[in-house]
């Protein structure tokens, strides 16, 4: 099934790898707490090593400045027994390896790709920490819908800036944020060249967190039998609604 996205990607046969991952490396992080072994061991079925970027295999110059170093990308594909834990199973996945990885979860004929980008310490180069996880909702890669199959479009790498891996890593990074704009404006479309896609991410994030809030307002109205906290709540909802309509427009 993770054909059809790879083929997407068009990744050079020079860097496939197809390396399978053993468990056992993660579980022995000391780093993993209990319950995050547990996770990991219940939720995971497999961990396969797809492609590797790096200069050996793809000619794209590395980039380093005082807080990143993308010297290569590995291209990681975990298929999961349970979807649920998906976003959780991807972060301790990103925590562990200490360059950037493009991640592919897999759960029957559905992928969720899972970028993050990483920031070495400026103290210990041995140290990094993650930075804003950006990450896809599950698509059904046999029925993609419009804005699904336009993504997977973008991905490819002749549609991506190749001067550095940095510079792709932050191009899939775009594709991800105007896949999850797209949920909201029924619109996939990318940012024109310029355009401050750190902002758009950040709006995004903004909608989210204004939608929860709406939809708690709504909750606590169904149970409120006052009529004054009724009038509050409305006005509340109606305030919401309005600021979502604004990000909405900027996305």
């Amino acid at each position: 099934m993770t054909n059809t996205l790879y083929q997407c990607m068009a990744l050079p046969e020079s860097c496939r790898l197809d390396k399978r991952v053993y468990k056992k490396l993660f579980l022995e992080s000391p780093s993993l707490a209990a319950t995050d072994r547990r996770l990991f061991r219940d939720h995971i079925e497999s961990i396969i090593w797809r492609y590797t970027l790096k200069p050996e295999t793809i000619n794209i110059p590395a980039y380093e400045d005082e807080e990143r170093e993308y010297r290569e990308i590995a291209v990681l594909e975990a298929v999961l027994r349970k979807p649920d834990k998906a976003v959780r199973l991807a972060n301790l996945i990103h925590r562990a390896i200490p360059y950037p990885i493009c991640l592919v979860l897999v759960h029957g004929t559905s992928v969720m790709i899972h970028l993050a980008p990483k920031r070495t310490s400026r103290a210990d180069r041995e140290k990094w920490t993650l930075e804003v996880e950006h990450g896809t909702h599950w698509m059904d890669l046999e029925k993609p819908n419009k804005a699904e199959q336009a993504f997977l479009e973008d991905l490819a790498l002749s549609r991506l800036r190749l001067s550095s891996y940095f510079d792709l890593y932050t191009d899939w990074i775009a594709c991800v944020t105007a896949l999850n704009c797209a949920e909201v404006t029924d619109r996939y479309a990318l940012l024109d060249e310029g355009q401050d896609c750190e902002s758009r991410s950040e709006t995004l994030a903004a909608y989210g967190e204004l939608k929860e809030e709406l939809a708690s307002y709504r909750v606590t109205l169904r149970d409120v039998g006052q009529f004054n906290r009724q009038v509050e709540l409305n006005m509340k909802i109606k305030q919401t609604v309005h600021r979502m309509d604004d990000l909405k427009v900027q996305l």
